[in-house]
């Protein structure tokens, strides 16, 4: 298992919370998170986000690596 924070996030939650798509990219392909995490709110890095307007190129990112985006 990954690292984590008190709270359950992972750096996935994070890079998420950051909206930048080339660091969620990278982090994804380098293995730095789990997508499917759950942090102790019961929330995955994509939710943690879900109600943040996250850039197109996100969205696009997002939907080659999690089809239920």
């Amino acid at each position: 298992m990954l690292e984590c924070d008190n709270f359950g996030n992972n750096a996935l939650h994070f890079a998420f919370r950051s909206k930048k798509s080339a660091t969620i990219d990278l982090m994804i392909r380098a293995g730095f998170g789990d997508i499917d995490h759950r942090n102790h709110l019961g929330q995955t890095p994509k939710e943690v986000t879900h109600n943040a307007q996250l850039p197109e190129e996100t969205k696009k990112l997002l939907g080659a690596f999690d089809p239920t985006s």
